[in-house]
């Protein structure tokens, strides 16, 4: 899509993909500590087609990334997209301000409501009924899962992990999280 470079396409009620567009950071080789390894900045932008591939919506959402946070995880629910904001690497070189999902009704543009920050990390959430499960963590920085009422955005609970989660999915009524060293699993 013109300079844009394809991201990833969500299958649902209606057709969404994601494009991404990466520009050189001049300012990283003046930076200090691993903020200096991206030397891009993302932005992206959401289009909706109808069934005839016609583009219906196209949303740029280039504010929710400034500076070096991108999106890393997807997931739609009828007109909800759900999307990460997020750094790999240390919360301060972000200004605290990574780890978080929006929820954005794609129709209608609008964004529902967005976690507060360090709730979501690029390792990944997962939708669960009314809830989405996301984890934060990184090294010497607190690891947590957070339950995340899916409709509202408020958080309902935290699970306390020895290290990061790396991986998360459901199986049957079971969540498994793999970390650094161990697997845990939750009912």
């Amino acid at each position: 899509f013109g300079d844009l470079m394809f991201f990833r396409p969500l299958p649902n009620d209606f057709r969404l993909a994601i494009y991404v567009k990466a520009t050189p950071r001049p300012e990283a080789s003046k930076e200090k500590g691993l903020g200096s390894v991206y030397t891009q900045e993302f932005a992206y932008t959401a289009i909706v087609l109808d069934a005839d591939n016609t583009r219906v919506r196209l949303y740029d959402l280039e504010a929710f990334f400034p500076g070096i946070l991108e999106m890393n995880n997807v997931a739609t629910d009828g007109n909800v997209l759900y999307f990460d904001v997020n750094y790999n690497g240390y919360a301060e070189i972000a200004k605290k301000k990574t780890g978080y999902l929006v929820a954005m009704d794609v129709i209608k543009g609008t964004v529902l409501w967005s976690t507060p920050a360090l709730t979501s990390s690029y390792a990944g959430f997962v939708v669960v009924g009314d809830h989405i499960v996301a984890g934060y963590g990184f090294t010497d920085e607190p690891d947590y899962l957070y339950v995340v009422n899916r409709h509202t955005g408020a958080i309902e609970q935290k699970q306390k992990l020895k290290t990061a989660h790396e991986m998360l999915f459901v199986k049957g009524n079971r969540l498994y999280s793999r970390t650094y060293n161990m697997d845990y699993v939750f009912e």
